[in-house]
């Protein structure tokens, strides 16, 4: 078995200035796609890094949207969902674009990202920035809080959302906590800065 890193070669032919992300989830294309990128012959890794990126927008047309696995715990529980918080952020906060980045290749099974991108924004836009976003309708899951509901919710009178308030009202967790946590800073080098903490606020 073997993995090819491929997500610095692209942030690398994807250069841009200072800017924020989003991941919104992780996700595979279908093992016939890995095979064919695969048995290819590729001059060196960069080809294979631009074959990867083709291979993931093609599961992005129509008729071959199914075929997307996401994997483990992520921002968002559907493609659908990151779809809508995508077409939010573009129609209210300028320079958002959607990413995909292909992470990595093993036989059988090409591992990508989907996040959101905003260009000119630094750490002190994070406010702004949740404020923002949060008025798509999308409500993050954090997965301290989550735990706690699994399991002690069957044991506690009142509904899930009204558990989950008193948990993070006990422990003094910002509901925006998973906001902050996901949105990451980097410069125009591609370099993360400090990750801004719900606690500053």
């Amino acid at each position: 078995m073997y993995i090819i890193r491929l997500n610095n070669l692209v942030s690398m032919i994807d250069m841009t200035e200072r800017y924020a992300e989003l991941t919104l989830y992780v996700g595979f294309v279908p093992r016939s796609c890995a095979r064919r990128l695969e048995g290819r012959l590729v001059r060196d890794i960069e080809d294979k890094a631009k074959d990867a990126m083709q291979s993931v927008q093609m599961y992005f047309q129509p008729g071959f949207r199914s075929m997307i696995t996401l994997c483990g715990d992520n921002f968002v529980e559907t493609d659908a969902q990151a779809e809508e918080l995508i077409a939010f952020a573009k129609a209210h906060i300028p320079r958002a674009y959607d990413v995909l980045e292909p992470e990595s290749f093993a036989p059988g099974q090409l591992r990508f990202w989907r996040k959101l991108r905003i260009e000119s924004v630094g750490e002190a836009d994070a406010e702004r920035l949740v404020t923002t976003l949060k008025e798509s309708g999308h409500v993050p899951k954090d997965e301290e809080v989550e735990r706690y509901l699994l399991c002690f919710g069957s044991s506690l009178s009142g509904t899930e959302e009204e558990t989950r308030q008193q948990f993070r009202e006990r422990r003094g967790i910002n509901p925006d906590r998973p906001w902050y946590n996901a949105l990451r800073f980097y410069d125009e080098n591609g370099n993360r800065l400090g990750a801004p903490s719900e606690d500053d606020d």
